[in-house]
């Protein structure tokens, strides 16, 4: 049985995913939802 990837997210309609700003170390900003940020907290940080 092949495994199928867990990348389908479903959400409530009434649910909004927060998402954040994030300014690395270099300067560049990016945007991040909370379970990225969650899932790679060291990434997120720089």
């Amino acid at each position: 049985m092949a495994k199928k990837p867990t990348f389908s997210l479903r959400l409530p309609r009434s649910t909004s995913v927060e998402s954040y700003q994030v300014q690395l170390a270099d300067g560049s900003v990016v945007t991040r939802t909370v379970d990225q940020l969650v899932a790679a907290p060291a990434a997120a940080q720089g």
